[in-house]
């Protein structure tokens, strides 16, 4: 009986230095949050709802600019822009042309001019070539300090994989651009592929990051004109579509601040004429969209014309038939369209505003 006493009494004793250190450590935890709060994932959504939504815009040099552009919403108008040979920038070129009437019309707005690298002959004949760098690099920044530019968007795309050298010299290529631009106190952009990460790009974002003021992330063209059809970037659905919007924004994170980020959308789509199986038969027509709201949501024509929103990318598919008489015989052509519009880049941009990520960018004026 004394024993078990004893033992009851160790027992209680035990039971009440356990509560003593619950307490202790619930009274500790209250003032340590009065003097320095922990942040709470709530207020971390309301941190990131709080993020300002910069919107730019795309402004390709082959529009009409005798027509006043509107460009009233935009925080920032990108010109599109200035294409570079070995020997600099190439001033026989349209946009070199039409660059004086695009900022007569943007002035006091701020502004970023583009050098587009888009060919991938010419782009490793450059990247080879460090005297070459030195003659784009001085065009490109006299022109945007005499226009008055706040910054430059370095677009260089090279659509193969790269040799360990060659993506070196793309390195050393961007920081010696990246230098330069500073000492002009000129900002400093570089797009890159949305889908670098999935297919693999030859971009080392770690180093290119550090080189620029900001990463240009062109979410679209995930579905190629020259593949199968799909939406341009789809917002969800990587189990169906391989990787998805969502996924994208996780793997660049991981190589890029949320502020260096900006976002661009393709306001545009694709047109596939493809077999019974859904197999393309040909490239897809490419289609603003602008031209796709007239063939097919205003009235659509075509025969079995069938409209759908995906839950998944949040994009819209549009299915229909052309019937074409060959000879005393009709041929039947299926299409399909996909498409980004508003309402799946506003899908994609709360999605954006939730992550922290305030930069949003289309391409491009007069497409939508």
């Amino acid at each position: 009986m004394k024993k078990a006493l004893t033992a009851i009494v160790v027992i209680f004793i035990g039971l009440g230095l356990i509560v003593l250190f619950f307490l202790n450590n619930h009274f500790n935890f209250q003032k340590r949050n009065k003097e320095n709060p922990f942040p709470s994932p709530v207020s971390n959504l309301k941190q990131k709802d709080k993020v300002k939504e910069k919107k730019s815009i795309f402004v390709p040099y082959w529009i009409n600019f005798a027509q006043p552009l509107d460009i009233t919403d935009y925080d920032r108008v990108i010109y599109f822009g200035l294409d570079v040979t070995e020997y600099g920038v190439n001033k026989t070129d349209a946009g070199y042309n039409n660059i004086e009437k695009f900022a007569a019309q943007v002035d006091g707005q701020e502004k970023y001019l583009t050098i587009k690298m888009l060919n991938n002959e010419t782009n490793s004949i450059i990247l080879k070539n460090p005297s070459s760098w030195q003659k784009i690099i001085d065009d490109a920044v006299n022109i945007a300090v005499n226009y008055r530019f706040n910054g430059l968007v370095l677009d260089l795309e090279m659509g193969s994989l790269l040799f360990d050298d060659l993506v070196k010299r793309s390195n050393q290529f961007v920081q010696y651009f990246f230098n330069h631009a500073k000492g002009q106190n000129l900002r400093f952009a570089l797009t890159v592929y949305g889908d670098n990460f999935y297919r693999r790009r030859f971009y080392d974002l770690a180093k290119l990051s550090r080189n620029s003021d900001e990463i240009m992330i062109m979410a679209y063209d995930f579905h190629k004109s020259s593949g199968e059809p799909g939406p341009n970037f789809p917002l969800g659905g990587r189990e169906k579509y391989d990787y998805d919007f969502r996924l994208m924004i996780e793997d660049f994170s991981r190589a890029v601040p949320y502020e260096k980020l900006t976002v661009i959308f393709g306001m545009y789509g694709y047109d596939w004429a493809v077999d019974e199986k859904k197999r393309p038969i040909r490239p897809a027509k490419a289609l603003s969209l602008a031209e796709i709201k007239k063939q097919f949501i205003e009235s659509c024509q075509w025969q079995d014309c069938v409209i759908k929103r995906d839950p998944l990318s949040r994009e819209t598919e549009v299915n229909y038939i052309i019937s074409e008489m060959n000879g005393n015989f009709a041929n039947l052509y299926y299409h399909i369209v996909w498409f980004e519009d508003e309402q799946s880049v506003e899908a994609k941009t709360q999605y954006l505003l939730e992550k922290g990520i305030g930069g949003i960018g289309y391409w491009a004026y007069g497409y939508f």
